[in-house]
């Protein structure tokens, strides 16, 4: 995509789990400490300003460019994936912990195995006489659609921190 080779293209979205690393654990402290919804909740709505930056991308990006909105990506699904796992296996009884972390772990991968066939399908139903331009229209279809299917989340972890606040007694 955009002219590079695919092994550079690979390695131009190596900041996003370099992301990951990086604030995964402040995210796993910071839900201890604050709130494993809102900084989740955050989260999210960093990863959704991410993918909007990497769908948005003009046509002739530079290395950094790419870098920079994958790193927002990472950081923002970082922030997301630790409370959010941390608030999912809480709310387990401790004797069903190892079979929600399994069935957490293979959801994952599922999703994860999902994603990329909808994304494979998507190139192959473009697939055609100008296939790069084709195949450039398929990532930023399937980057909105991440964008779209990602702000639901965004919607849904919000009402339900308002709920919780409002069950709470708190100020909204």
């Amino acid at each position: 995509m955009y002219g590079y080779s695919p092994v550079v293209s690979a390695l131009l979205f190596t900041p996003w789990p370099i992301g990951i690393v990086l604030i995964a654990p402040h995210a796993g402290r910071w839900a201890d400490t604050i709130s494993a919804p809102l900084i989740s909740t955050v989260g999210l709505m960093i990863f959704v300003g991410g993918l909007v930056l990497l769908a948005t991308l003009p046509d002739n990006p530079s290395a950094w460019n790419i870098c920079l909105r994958s790193l927002v990506c990472g950081i923002g699904f970082g922030c997301f994936q630790s409370p959010n796992n941390r608030e999912m296996l809480s709310n387990v009884a401790r004797e069903y912990a190892s079979y929600a972390s399994g069935v957490l772990s293979i959801v994952r991968t599922f999703g994860q195995c999902l994603g990329a066939a909808a994304v494979g399908v998507l190139l192959a139903a473009t697939a055609g006489a100008d296939h790069q331009t084709l195949d450039d229209r398929a990532v930023h279809l399937a980057l909105w659609i991440a964008v779209i299917a990602s702000t639901g989340s965004v919607l849904f972890s919000v009402s339900r921190l308002r709920k919780t606040r409002e069950l709470s007694g708190k100020p909204v």
